[in-house]
């Protein structure tokens, strides 16, 4: 996408321009604000521009995994905090029994 297509997107999906958009990403401190990353992800040049579905209002800029993350929640606390919960109770298990079972991506908690 060249960057005047990207300003045209960014002032009719959002109301906002390349600058509003530098000035969020510098006050995010150039990380996604849900995990930190400074890589926007899945071939993305930038970040995402999230925003609330029904008020249009924007929440933030995010890298892709974290959008599609909050898409397949659809936006619900509710079912992420469940997920939360899923994810402890499973450590929570294979740190009480054989470690070796446990599988990478859960020994660290990340």
């Amino acid at each position: 996408m060249t960057l005047t297509k990207r300003c045209q997107n960014l002032k009719s999906r959002y109301g906002i321009t390349h600058e509003d958009y530098e000035k969020m990403i510098k006050l995010q401190g150039g990380v996604c604000k849900i995990c930190g990353t400074t890589e926007p992800g899945f071939k993305h040049k930038f970040f995402v521009v999230d925003h609330c579905h029904d008020s249009n209002k924007i929440r933030g800029l995010l890298c892709h995994s974290c959008n599609t993350m909050l898409g397949h929640a659809r936006d619900s606390t509710a079912t992420l905090r469940e997920a939360i919960v899923y994810l402890d109770q499973a450590r929570a298990k294979w740190s009480a029994s054989d470690s070796s079972l446990s599988p990478a991506c859960c020994a660290s908690g990340t």
